[in-house]
């Protein structure tokens, strides 16, 4: 396909040779556009400091505890028993009857009773290991700016610039 001029218009000689704009023999015109470019960083800046502390906690604590106690038991047995009957502390009526005359004063009986009393001994033992380390958590953050950029419009002479 062949370009054919529009026969209203007169061909423009520079236009046959590239590079080229403007009138004949005119030095190009140039100029540089800038603009700005969002250049977005990370840096690592303290947020905050931990202080990791362990402290006592006192609680109070009720524990029932069975004991035992030894009481005396005072038993009355009539005298007049047969001979194979026992008598405490393996002696017979007539064997505890010589050891002292009616009145006189004997030998008292001397028991030692016992108990179990509860004994609190308190022990630290390890009971929980606790491991503290830091975990890097993955986000991510919008970041909206502005930029401003520079734009070439080209005026003619016979178009004014506010037209546009």
């Amino acid at each position: 396909m062949s370009a054919t001029p529009d026969p209203g218009r007169a061909a423009d000689p520079s236009a046959a040779r590239p590079g080229r704009t403007g009138a004949v023999g005119a030095a190009p015109a140039s100029t540089t556009r800038a603009e700005e470019e969002l250049d977005v960083r990370v840096r690592r800046v303290p947020v905050e400091r931990v202080r990791v502390r362990r402290r006592v906690v006192t609680e109070t604590r009720q524990v029932s505890v069975d004991v035992r106690r030894e009481e005396l038991v005072l038993e009355h047995l009539p005298v007049a028993q047969t001979p194979d009957d026992q008598v405490p502390d393996a002696q017979t009526p007539d064997q505890a009857a010589e050891g002292a005359a009616f009145g006189e004063e004997r030998e008292p009986v001397v028991l030692v009773l016992h108990e179990e009393v509860p004994v609190v001994q308190l022990a630290t033992r390890p009971y929980e290991r606790v491991t503290v380390r830091v975990e890097r958590v993955d986000g991510a953050h919008t970041i909206s700016a502005d930029l401003a950029r520079e734009v070439v419009e080209v005026h003619t002479a016979t178009e004014p610039p506010d037209q546009r």
